[in-house]
């Protein structure tokens, strides 16, 4: 492999932890709430939309865990799945991975000028100038180092997480005696509307497996990979619950399913109307981090697919000078731009559920093919109760992308399957690439 084409070795615990929580708690979070509770017609079946989608977060991430530092390359899933199925079959997940993360990207950009309209009056047009320069700014600090990109989303996520355990610790001690809590407790629980309102609370956790794309650059993968995913885990996941308790407390379930702000509105609840302009300010910072972290790790997918001649040779250049895939940055940019302009949040909602969950599916299954054809990968870590949890965490993927409406899909198999024709263009350009690479020889 050229020199040119490696990347460094340069992320620790920490900062893997940090990209971990901040690639998960985004917009998410500060949007979806109300949504899981109309799903989930109720208190209590709320909590369980919360368990269900984390028990499947979960189990995926055992795969990840298990596959992640047996092949610490850049491209994540697309390395399992080439060792798997081919390069051919790798290269169709890898297009429809892109997809789906330059849609989250752009989703993200539209939920932060939502919130900056908070303070602002701003035109549809100006929101969408005001969404294409954050994500220009975002593309540009992660081609300047992986170091600096790394060092802004743990600055960024440390911001996030102190306005939201200001919120949960303000709910747990100053909502006393609150009469919004007692139904939590009392009322029957709706596996249909669980598993309804675990869709958009699925969408909360996007991202928990972006750090497996950037195993190559990480020091002591075998080690750190897995750390690093537990214990981002377990704080998202305990994050999510406290808040959603605090939420209900503050706003009880009618109020929680009507608030398109939950956090903010439950912070004016708790501290005044300044807690409402400090959980808007604090909701900026996570969106701001999570396209951030995002353009820090998505981007190694596709250099990866183009360091094996799956995508045009240039989006495998490594910077000479800062050592990163600043082609590959360049490009989701420039996607997410297009889909920013194109798109609505309710559409770009529902492909990256969709999208995400059958990659996922391919994922579980590749890890099954690998332990049958690969059983020489050093494996530090193998997913517990292999195979049932396996199956279980398939099924539960498959579920989740049904849920989602029908146009929604048939959306996001169009956009998948452009990379179709992508794919052979890509084969000519290469050839004719290698071929004068050949006669300068």
């Amino acid at each position: 492999m050229d020199n040119n084409k490696e990347l460094k070795r340069s992320l620790t615990l920490f900062p893997c932890v940090m990209i971990m929580i901040t690639s998960v708690i985004g917009s998410g979070i500060f949007t979806v709430p109300n949504e899981i509770m109309l799903a989930a017609q109720g208190s209590g079946t709320i909590f369980l939309a919360w368990i269900l989608a984390g028990l499947c977060v979960f189990l995926m991430a055992m795969v990840y865990m298990e596959l992640g530092p047996a092949m610490p390359q850049a491209g994540g899933g697309y390395i399992y799945l080439r060792e798997a199925f081919g390069p051919k079959f790798a290269y169709f997940y890898g297009w429809g991975k892109m997809v789906n993360e330059v849609s989250v990207i752009a989703l993200y950009a539209m939920a932060i000028t939502n919130y900056i309209g908070y303070f602002f009056q701003l035109s549809p047009v100006t929101c969408k100038i005001v969404g294409t320069v954050i994500i220009v700014c975002a593309a540009l600090f992660n081609i300047f180092g992986v170091k600096s990109g790394s060092g802004i989303t743990s600055g960024l996520t440390v911001a996030k997480l102190l306005g939201l355990s200001v919120v949960i610790v303000g709910g747990l001690f100053l909502l006393k005696g609150s009469q919004s809590f007692e139904p939590v407790v009392s009322e029957s629980v709706g596996w249909g509307g669980a598993i309804a309102a675990a869709v958009p609370a699925f969408f909360a956790f996007g991202g928990y497996n972006q750090l497996c794309y950037m195993s190559e650059e990480i020091k002591n993968p075998h080690k750190n990979l897995p750390r690093a995913i537990i214990i981002g885990l377990v704080s998202i996941v305990t994050v999510y619950i406290l808040l959603t308790y605090v939420c209900i407390k503050a706003l009880g379930v009618t109020g929680l399913a009507e608030s398109t702000k939950a956090v903010a509105s439950a912070a004016s609840v708790i501290f005044g109307n300044v807690g409402g302009a400090i959980i808007a300010v604090c909701a900026i910072a996570s969106i701001l981090a999570s396209i951030n972290g995002m353009l820090l790790s998505t981007p190694r997918v596709a250099f990866s697919l183009a360091r094996d001649g799956l995508y045009p040779y240039p989006v495998a250049k490594v910077h000479s000078k800062y050592g990163t895939p600043y082609v590959a940055i360049i490009c989701y940019a420039v996607f997410a731009t297009i889909l920013l302009w194109l798109g609505s949040f309710g559409v770009l909602l529902g492909m990256c559920v969709f999208i995400a969950r059958i990659m996922d599916v391919f994922v579980a299954a590749s890890l099954a093919v690998l332990r049958k054809k690969r059983p020489d990968l050093q494996r530090n870590f193998k997913m517990k109760g292999y195979p049932y949890t396996l199956v279980i965490a398939i099924i539960l993927c498959i579920v989740f992308a049904a849920q989602v409406a029908p146009k929604k899909m048939l959306l996001s198999v169009i956009l998948c399957a452009i990379g179709v024709p992508v794919y052979f263009i890509t084969q000519l350009v290469n050839k004719r690439h290698a071929s004068k690479e050949s006669q300068n020889v």
